[in-house]
């Protein structure tokens, strides 16, 4: 048996170090975002007054039970955004592969709203678990298109993938425009979903996100073993007796699960399956061991950065100085996201040219 390389076991400690670090920083952004809000400030002793108390409705419960949903929501759903990127990424050996690029998240939007514009009409209880399965549908139907059309022209493991993911992606938001316009008036209420928003989210959304990652996540566990085989390679891991094209579906729909889960509540939110594992991968290699579960706390520390920001910015404040005149409005996280998303991306191209 082989023993480790200097520089795996130098990144295994990295990894042990560098976990705890991130723990830390997403329980202080969390307790800084259910604390801090723009009109209703709160202490420790607020939350546990309000978590302990039986009288009727306050204001600071009011805001108690309106950021505790939006910041488990934001945890969850950075978390598995993070992995699913982490585990496109290793598929098809390519860091510029994420939901939003290989059409995931963009098949499962398309499904979800194509659904509840031509769909039968169901009743409300209904509605929590069947959005995730036709977002699954949608968004593992739109990646295996991705996937053997790029095949067709090229490898999948060059930016040809990229740039078929992006036309694939244009058709299907043409599809969601058609099914908009279908949906009439009700077309309103998806506009803020559409960009990606934790608003006005309950307890019972963020049970639906976790009934559906708890699947995602085994899917996950049985994946990483099959992801760190094709880090060596086609020919040596078929000769350690993997089954090529089974084991790629399976990692595949691991990152569909995942993915459909999030987007199907809060979302087509963006970037964070691209940006989390690329810089994960810098700091702990590409073991998939240590790089999903790194990619996944990064990114729940981006959405949870991201609602802050969203919660708490006013668009004005900006606007004022350059004599724009914005209304007070409360953009959606995905916004602020796709802010820092796209620089980074023209980033990473740049350096792959």
């Amino acid at each position: 048996m082989s023993t480790p390389t200097t520089s795996t076991v130098d990144r295994d400690a990295r990894w042990r170090r560098l976990a705890p670090v991130l723990l830390i920083i997403v329980a202080v952004v969390s307790a800084a975002t259910l604390l801090v809000g723009e009109n209703n400030m709160l202490t420790p002793l607020d939350v546990i007054a309000v978590l302990a108390s039986d009288d009727p409705v306050t204001l600071h419960e009011i805001a108690v039970n309106s950021r505790g949903p939006r910041i488990v929501l934001a945890i969850m759903v950075g978390a598995g955004l993070g992995a699913a990127g982490a585990l496109l990424q290793s598929l098809v050996r390519n860091p510029l592969a994420s939901p939003e690029f290989v059409g995931v998240s963009a098949g499962a939007v398309t499904a979800t709203v194509a659904f509840m514009a031509f769909g039968p009409a169901l009743a409300a209880g209904m509605i929590g678990w069947i959005r995730p399965l036709v977002a699954t549908g949608g968004g593992l139907v739109a990646a295996v298109v991705v996937y053997l059309l790029a095949r067709q022209v090229g490898s999948v493991e060059s930016t040809r993938l990229l740039l078929v993911g992006i036309v694939t992606s244009g058709v299907l938001a043409s599809v969601t425009t058609v099914s908009m316009i279908a949906l009439g008036e009700q077309a309103g209420e998806l506009l803020s979903w559409l960009s990606g928003s934790l608003a006005l989210r309950t307890w019972p959304d963020t049970m639906w996100v976790a009934a559906y990652l708890v699947p995602g996540v085994a899917l996950t566990l049985i994946a990483i073993p099959r992801v760190n085989l094709r880090q060596l390679g086609d020919d040596v891991a078929i000769g350690l007796g993997q089954r090529r094209e089974w084991d790629r579906l399976i990692v595949l729909l691991a990152a569909v699960v995942l993915t459909a889960a999030c987007v199907s509540i809060v979302g087509a939110i963006g970037f964070v399956g691209l940006i989390g594992p690329h810089i994960a991968r810098k700091i702990v290699g590409n073991d998939a061991r240590r790089l999903v579960p790194a990619a996944a706390l990064g990114g729940a520390l981006m959405v949870l950065i991201a609602d802050f920001v969203s919660r708490n910015l006013d668009p004005a404040w900006i606007a004022g100085p350059l004599g724009l005149e914005v209304r007070n409005v409360t953009l959606p996280v995905g916004v602020y996201l796709t802010l820092f998303g796209v620089p980074f991306l023209l980033s990473l191209l740049w350096k792959a040219k």
